[in-house]
């Protein structure tokens, strides 16, 4: 019996490896690509979210922006809050986002305060990371990471999560799931908010 010649074990050999190098390419390649159409697909499909009301907000945390400055959430009472809670590998957070940067550029003249928290539970996401996807996703409204859970009364069951806290502390409005931010209904809620005089209670 013959045995094989050397070039044509070799040929075999690289053909097979060439193969799997291409099939592992293919593959991760496929996965990006996925996770772009399936956010596009998401974003057309947003609607806009219900207003609803009911706690009392939690300012004794604080979070770290992109550009590495720690923003006291207490700084931020007596003013109207939109908080929005994502993380950067979920396609229904970032799939809200050019709805978010339109709200953002609707309102900001108004004196509302966006924050765009990022969180896993654990660590957060790194300042690097942070800054790589504000790039890439093209985020204008302010992001922040947070280290560890989230307090209490914004635990919720799964991302994106949004909180619109009123002057005097009230939520005034959560909504959990992607949403079409930009609406004018909800335009109108936020600006309208801002224009009341704080009440204490």
């Amino acid at each position: 019996m013959l045995k094989p010649s050397r070039p044509f074990v070799f040929g075999c050999l690289s053909g097979a490896v060439l193969t799997l190098v291409l099939v592992v390419v293919g593959t991760v390649g496929g996965t990006f690509l996925m996770k772009d159409w399936m956010v596009r697909y998401l974003s057309k499909g947003l609607k806009p979210p219900p207003i609803t009301s009911g706690m009392k907000a939690d300012y004794d945390w604080q979070v770290t922006g992109s550009d590495g400055q720690a923003l006291n959430m207490a700084e931020t009472k007596n003013k109207v809050v939109f908080l929005s809670f994502w993380q950067p590998d979920c396609p229904h957070c970032l799939a809200e986002i050019p709805a978010l940067n339109q709200l953002f550029q609707m309102v900001q003249a108004d004196g509302i305060v966006f924050a765009g928290v990022a969180f896993d539970d654990k660590e957060g996401p790194s300042i690097e990371n942070l800054a790589t996807v504000r790039e890439h996703e093209g985020i204008q409204f302010p992001i922040y990471s947070l280290k560890g859970k989230r307090p209490e009364v914004y635990q919720t069951p799964s991302t994106p999560a949004a909180f619109v806290i009123a002057p005097n502390g009230d939520i005034v409005f959560k909504h959990i799931g992607a949403a079409k931010w930009d609406d004018e209904r909800v335009i109108s809620f936020l600006r309208v908010l801002a224009q009341k005089p704080p009440e204490n209670n």
